[in-house]
């Protein structure tokens, strides 16, 4: 089967899905106003992933508090919103 036969094929079974899920990657996110944890900007460049391990938690709670809420603030902020490659999608 070449790709156009596939295309087509992932084409009819999409047409008939009752529901799809699709996952991108984090340049998507990122032009909702949601930071990528990896490179130009990303919030590994400004926290140690360790301080998000349970572990961490544990031993410094109120430290890993902090940081979770500075970490996550962005994805509940009124900054965040869809943008194009989102705005498609029918919502439930």
């Amino acid at each position: 089967m070449n790709n156009e036969e596939k295309i087509k094929q992932a084409a009819e079974i999409l047409s008939k899905a009752k529901n799809i899920v699709g996952f991108t990657g984090a340049g998507t996110s990122a032009e909702s106003g949601i930071p990528p944890f990896r490179g130009e900007g990303g919030i590994w460049n400004q926290y140690d992933p360790n301080s998000l391990d349970i572990d961490f938690y544990y031993r410094h709670t109120k430290e890993s508090w902090k940081i979770i809420r500075e970490v996550f603030y962005n994805f509940f902020s009124n900054s965040c919103a869809p943008n194009a490659a989102t705005r498609w999608m029918p919502r439930a």
